[in-house]
């Protein structure tokens, strides 16, 4: 997506990762709106998610045209959550489906091999066999309350106005969104190439939501750093070649978030890399 140069293979022992989550969106099942459906799906990942529980959301879409924005239309929808002990939570509707986790999260390999189980869940019990958007987003939260030099912790383009250094004690919010397209390295020719993005980073206050799955609220003023990346073409409902995706999607995630962080906050959030054939 961003000019930046790659990443080695890396861990952090203290991240600032809130949430990250895979969604996939497909034709309309009914069927997985009901409870007798998402316990097929359950029960086909075995001891994976053993809660099964329903709840009514509400979804906001704006739409934006010629003219400029509309007016937001709500419309509520029937899910059902499957959850763990370990932090782990399937979100399912009758047109989608969110694998997501929040700072149990323990790297990209089990990421995959999570996801692979839900999609051939999907396939085989929920009856999908249509992609129609693969969706991979990391959801990055730091608690500058009190925190002074948080700003050097990333580079001045992430940072941007929202530094102390210029804010002072008036800064209220400051958050910037960047849309972007670029190409998927490292897949087959059959599979999608073409990718989208969407990168929010900024500062929210105290009391804000952060909009993930399922959404949490933010108790201090906190940095931000949003990296949604999407494939949004319809394909076959492979559960050999989503999790394939997943990774092509995080290579660039990934990329962009090892660029945007700085030497010390490298040493904030315990940056280590990888040797070669570390796990």
């Amino acid at each position: 997506m961003l000019d930046v140069p790659e990443s080695p293979r890396y861990r952090m022992t203290a991240a600032p990762l809130a949430q990250a989550l895979v969604q996939v969106n497909y034709p309309i099942i009914p069927r997985l709106q009901t409870p007798e459906g998402a316990a097929e799906v359950q029960a086909a990942l075995g001891t994976r998610f053993p809660y099964l529980s329903q709840s009514v959301v509400q979804q906001v879409a704006l739409m934006a045209g010629p003219v400029g924005p509309a007016v937001p239309q709500a419309t509520q929808s029937l899910v059902h959550e499957l959850t763990s002990d370990d932090g782990w939570s399937l979100t399912l509707a009758m047109s989608s489906a969110t694998l997501s986790v929040g700072p149990q999260y323990a790297g990209i390999d089990d990421f995959a091999v999570r996801f692979a189980e839900v999609c051939s869940a999907l396939a085989t019990a929920g009856g999908v066999s249509r992609c129609d958007r693969l969706g991979v987003r990391y959801l990055d939260l730091v608690d500058v309350h009190g925190a002074e030099d948080w700003d050097t912790w990333f580079r001045p383009e992430v940072v941007g106005i929202a530094s102390p250094r210029l804010t002072g004690q008036t800064l209220v919010s400051s958050l910037t969104e960047t849309r972007l397209r670029g190409v998927l390295e490292g897949q087959a020719e059959a599979l999608p190439t073409a990718a989208d993005g969407i990168l929010r980073y900024g500062v929210v206050p105290g009391g804000s939501v952060l909009v993930g799955v399922p959404p949490r609220p933010i108790e201090h003023m906190a940095f931000v750093f949003d990296l949604d990346l999407f494939v949004a073409a319809p394909q076959p409902f492979d559960p050999d070649t989503l999790p394939e995706q997943l990774l092509a999607l995080h290579v660039d995630i990934e990329r962009v978030f090892h660029w945007a962080v700085t030497d010390d906050g490298k040493q904030r959030f315990g940056y280590r890399r990888l040797a070669e054939g570390e796990e």
